[in-house]
């Protein structure tokens, strides 16, 4: 039989982390989407 031992401050360490993580995406995609429409709007 296996066994797990979760230690609560680490778990909610990794869950800051990953939010920190997600918020540098979203941040990169809107700055790319807004790069994106600057090239677009040049080629007219």
């Amino acid at each position: 039989m296996s066994f797990l031992l979760v230690a609560p401050e680490l778990v909610s360490g990794a869950a800051s982390d990953l939010a920190a993580v997600g918020s540098a995406v979203s941040t990169a995609n809107a700055a790319a989407g807004m790069t994106t429409q600057f090239a677009a709007a040049g080629r007219r």
